[in-house]
């Protein structure tokens, strides 16, 4: 498989189980061209990642370079004296004394420079200086930020706020990049998990778990079968009530991925209903089936993590009813999308997966993450040999907690 495929935890997927099975066969397959971006940055970033013998720190794990694809993408042209290269690298500033400043203040400068230049762009796009220029003319529909066409006779138009994206880790983050802008008078949005749980996808995501849950229970049954999941229209769902086979044959196949659910896990579960029912090829037929499935995955994820905590498969449709009643009083806030689309975009890195920007900012690509060694136990994942291991030495044994750092780093850095 594609190593890009191999750090999602809910498809029990790890890299060094990754790495282990690339060394059982001699083929290999990998995406080779890249769909989302224009020619200048791919060959940045192709030079950026080649350069390296091993450019994510870990043997094994080998930069692909990657072709333009076949779909074209508008190109920013700058003319207002900013830098105009499609990958620009900013180093971090030095304290007075030259040395690297403080966590906090270090965040607040880069958040503060961030937005000063993302208020600059908008600012140069009002006055004509900041063009999204297509490599095509043909392109008439409304791109995937919700702005104006590209003009069919020049083939540009203005940047806009929508156009902009930034990309963060955690709320937290989010939050100090909204507040930044705010401060300059640009308006953002902060697309957030909460609003992913409060999704169409959400909701037909629960009523499919509902479903598998309670087999024997019809309506649950035709609730499941009506989302785009499943994908039978209303006449389906209908005749399927009169067709006694049919329906013994649907609920056979219900109690199939509970069974699985509850011997292999929701991950395993969702991979074979997933097969058996060709979801991903039913959702990329939608005119919004990428950005579906992209929600229906990344739910699949949030609902492996909380599976840590809500084993059982009646718990876990519980915790995720739960998560979407929360926050239910402020759901107007969430579907603003007509008016959201047309500000800064927040977002975290995972929640981006199958989306698109004229320009994207990634301030906190610097601040990586450890765990915390605090109160409870808190282990490393890995490998001893073929066995899934946890360790808990973390703060009781100073050489493994250097080990530790340097491994956390090490995947950090290949996420």
């Amino acid at each position: 498989g594609d190593l890009k495929q191999a750090i999602y935890s809910f498809r029990n997927a790890d890299l060094p189980t990754y790495l282990a099975a690339r060394q059982t066969t001699d083929a290999a397959w990998t995406l080779a061209d890249n769909q989302r971006s224009v020619q200048p940055l791919i060959a940045a970033l192709n030079t950026l990642f080649t350069r390296h013998a091993q450019p994510l720190l870990q043997p094994g794990l080998d930069y692909v370079p990657v072709q333009l694809g076949a779909k074209p993408r508008p190109q920013l042209l700058d003319t207002s004296g900013g830098a105009t290269a499609a990958l620009q690298l900013w180093r971090l500033p030095l304290g007075d004394d030259g040395q690297p400043l403080a966590k906090p203040l270090l965040q607040a400068r880069v958040v503060q420079a961030t937005a000063a230049e993302i208020a600059r762009l908008i600012q140069a796009g009002r006055d004509g200086r900041a063009m999204l220029a297509a490599p095509s003319t043909q392109q008439t529909s409304e791109d995937a930020s919700g702005q104006q066409p590209l003009d069919d006779l020049s083939g540009q138009r203005p940047l806009a706020a929508g156009d902009i994206a930034v990309l963060v880790r955690s709320h937290r983050q989010g939050s100090l990049v909204r507040q930044a802008l705010a401060a300059l008078g640009v308006g953002s949005v902060e697309l957030s998990q909460a609003s992913l749980f409060h999704s169409p996808d959400a909701e037909d995501l629960e009523r499919l778990l509902a479903a598998v849950l309670e087999p024997t229970r019809v309506p649950l049954l035709k609730a499941a079968l009506a989302t785009p999941l499943l994908g039978l229209d209303a006449a389906a769902v209908l005749a399927l009530g009169e067709d006694e086979a049919a329906l013994q044959t649907r609920m056979q196949r219900l109690a199939d991925w509970k069974a699985l659910w509850a011997r292999a896990g929701l991950g395993a579960m969702l991979r074979r209903l997933m097969r058996d029912e060709a979801v991903a090829q039913r959702l990329l037929q939608r005119p919004d089936g990428e950005r579906r499935l992209t929600n229906l995955l990344h739910l699949a994820e949030l609902l492996h993590q909380g599976a840590q905590q809500h084993r059982a498969p009646e718990a876990l449709l519980r915790w995720l009813q739960s998560q979407r009643q929360a926050g239910r009083a402020d759901e107007a806030s969430q579907l603003r999308l007509d008016s959201d689309r047309h500000l800064v975009q927040i977002i975290t890195i995972h929640k981006s997966k199958g989306l698109e920007y004229g320009v994207v900012f990634c301030p906190f690509l610097w601040d990586g993450r450890l765990r915390a060694n605090g109160d409870g136990l808190e282990g490393l994942d890995g490998h001893d040999g073929d066995d899934a291991v946890i360790d808990f030495r973390a703060g009781l044994d100073p050489a493994f907690d250097d080990a530790a750092a340097k491994e956390a780093a090490r995947h950090e850095a290949a996420a």
